[in-house]
């Protein structure tokens, strides 16, 4: 934000081995359907799902519902963009008043991607959830669900907010089942 004015949805840049910098760019030109045209997009992430596909999943205001927030998705070709949302909505936004954002994907310890997120259920309660997405993704996998990994408590430390959370999910040598593993500020 530049003056009151927004400059980028989600600026990107690049450096070299000389710590040479290109000019920043617009990595998302337009955002996607429903979402707030000059409202602010924050916690973008990134991730290559094949040679030369690429999703960003990213938060946004729901037009026309004041703040709530919503995560959208868009694809490119490589890392540099553009992105382009030309899907029917966001992939994650809550009823009521409960918001999605701080997007965050992962391939789980069997190489499936899965979207991470902080989801609140109103209160000052935020919970950390995932869901597996399609091999593309660029849906939820059919049949999947949210698996909630953690969450907030009424007078607890991390009370009012967690928040960033990175999620990795790892297989220990012996053999045994895998554990997730989340890490977050509060």
């Amino acid at each position: 934000v530049n003056g009151g004015k927004k400059n980028f949805n989600v600026p990107h840049a690049t450096f070299d081995d000389k710590d040479v910098w290109t000019k920043p760019h617009e990595a998302l030109p337009k955002l996607g359907k429903d979402a707030d045209p000059n409202g602010p997009v924050w916690a973008p992430a990134a991730a290559k799902i094949g040679p030369s596909h690429w999703m960003l999943y990213y938060t946004a205001q729901l037009a026309g519902h004041g703040e709530k927030k919503c995560i959208w998705r868009a694809h490119a070709p490589s890392g540099d963009g553009p992105f382009v949302d030309d899907y029917n909505g966001p992939l994650v936004c809550p009823d009521a008043s409960e918001w999605a954002l701080d997007a965050y994907v992962v391939q789980d310890m069997h190489d499936r991607w899965v979207l991470g997120m902080r989801y609140d259920t109103g209160n000052g309660i935020n919970t950390i959830r995932i869901r597996q997405l399609d091999a593309q993704g660029t849906h939820f996998e059919p049949g999947s669900s949210f698996m909630e990994l953690t969450q907030n408590h009424q007078g607890s430390w991390d009370q009012h907010v967690m928040e960033n959370a990175g999620i990795v999910r790892l297989a220990p040598p012996n053999g045994k089942a895998g554990h997730w593993f989340v890490f977050y500020s509060a």
